[in-house]
């Protein structure tokens, strides 16, 4: 019995981008199962809840040459530096960090 891991792409993704991943991959001589195509959409989904553009990740792949789609470690519109300035935290991460910390478990809502 023969499962279907990908029936059609989510209307997030570009199919033109998509058939172009495709493409670098065959380029590259990587060829991608249906389970491992399942498996892109699945990592580029969670990175689209992270904020991240998928078509720009698959894009960004495709354009550096990489077999696989890298997504970056932090949300989208957080850098390094976002956290830090120099040697003294930055007061906006900080009350972020304790906002999300108090509404933990809660059901409060900030106007």
């Amino acid at each position: 019995m023969t499962k279907i891991w990908l029936a059609e792409l989510p209307e997030w993704i570009d199919p033109e981008v998509w058939e172009q991943y495709q493409i670098h991959r065959k380029t590259i001589k990587k060829h991608m199962s249906n389970y491992a195509e399942y498996l892109c959409v699945k990592q580029l989904a969670k990175a689209r809840e992270n904020g991240h553009d998928p078509n720009e990740l698959i894009n960004t792949t495709i354009e550096k040459g990489w077999q696989g789609i890298v997504v970056p470690d932090r949300p989208a519109g957080q850098s390094a530096i976002a956290k830090h300035r120099g040697q003294w935290l930055n007061p906006d991460y900080q009350i972020q960090q304790a906002t999300e910390e108090f509404m933990k478990d809660k059901n409060v809502k900030l106007n």
